[in-house]
């Protein structure tokens, strides 16, 4: 029981990800399309390339690997400090719903605990007092 709520958690956590980095994710596409709508032409100066429209998988279109290929490594390592920074962030956003959701799950299962705890005690007492009134007409 405590595994099935600890994987439905775990779905929860990754839901409420998701939804957190879809509403960045207009922030996070901006930014790297920004770097590289650019290609250095060879002079060391950037000029823009083309439309900007995406590479696709179809359609024979491959400026996005000639548009990684021009660019510096300054850019380059830019674009992956910029990538590793989104990624970083995501997975700290996914880790913190996850713990959250287990502290949920956590009080959720104190609370049942106690409550059951509570049941068994009035049961306990509710069978001492059946017992006593038991030996009270048996002694009579």
């Amino acid at each position: 029981s405590a595994q099935v709520e600890l994987a439905a958690a775990a779905a929860a956590a990754d839901a409420a990800v998701s939804e957190a980095m879809s509403m960045e994710a207009g922030f996070a596409s901006s930014t790297v399309t920004s770097e590289t709508d650019f290609m250095d032409d060879g002079t060391g100066t950037k000029s823009r390339s083309g439309s900007g429209s995406g590479s696709g998988s179809g359609g024979g279109s491959a400026s996005g690997g000639r548009q990684k290929r021009y660019l510096t490594s300054e850019q380059k390592a830019k674009l992956h400090r910029d990538r590793n920074r989104e990624h970083a962030r995501s997975t700290r956003l996914r880790k913190k719903a996850y713990v959250d959701k287990l502290k949920e799950l956590v009080e959720q299962l104190r609370t049942e605990r106690s409550e059951e705890t509570k049941r068994r005690r009035v049961a306990v007492q509710h069978l001492a007092e059946v017992q006593r009134v038991r030996r009270a007409v048996v002694n009579t």
